[in-house]
């Protein structure tokens, strides 16, 4: 049982290892996916958060940098997890992908939950370069 557990860590930590860098958008995306740890390397920091200032009678959009501190000392993550994803009833949806980039959309049909996230290959690595965060 102890060597078992020992490969699995060992597995575990060889994925991680290798996904930091995944060639293949769709793999990165499951990996971010279940794990919070793989989420924060891929950040380029400071992250770029875009949201609606919902304060405000006219609702602008408002940037903002998130620190690596910042990020890491959340309580949630950044791209929500596949178990959050399924106790809410999120969609993960690619809207767009080619060699050097990629939009991706997480989003609760039938309500005004949207979230964007802009990826970027950057040093042969995709990396998360902007967070939208349009929900009202």
């Amino acid at each position: 049982m102890k060597i078992f557990a020992l490969l699995t860590l060992l597995i575990a930590h060889l994925t991680f290892a290798e996904t930091n860098c995944e060639k293949d958008f769709k793999v990165l995306l499951g990996s971010i996916s279940e794990n919070r740890k793989l989420q924060e390397k891929i950040i380029s920091y400071p992250l770029k958060y875009t949201y609606i200032d919902t304060q405000s009678e006219d609702m602008p959009l408002l940037v903002k940098q998130l620190s690596e501190e910042s990020i890491k000392g959340a309580e949630s993550s950044v791209y929500p997890l596949k178990s959050t994803q399924q106790a809410y009833g999120l969609v993960q949806q690619i809207l767009e992908q080619n060699k050097s980039s990629a939009k991706v959309s997480v989003f609760k049909p039938e309500t005004d939950y949207s979230l964007t996230y802009k990826f970027q290959i950057k040093s042969g690595c995709w990396t998360l370069v902007e967070y939208i965060n349009e929900s009202l």
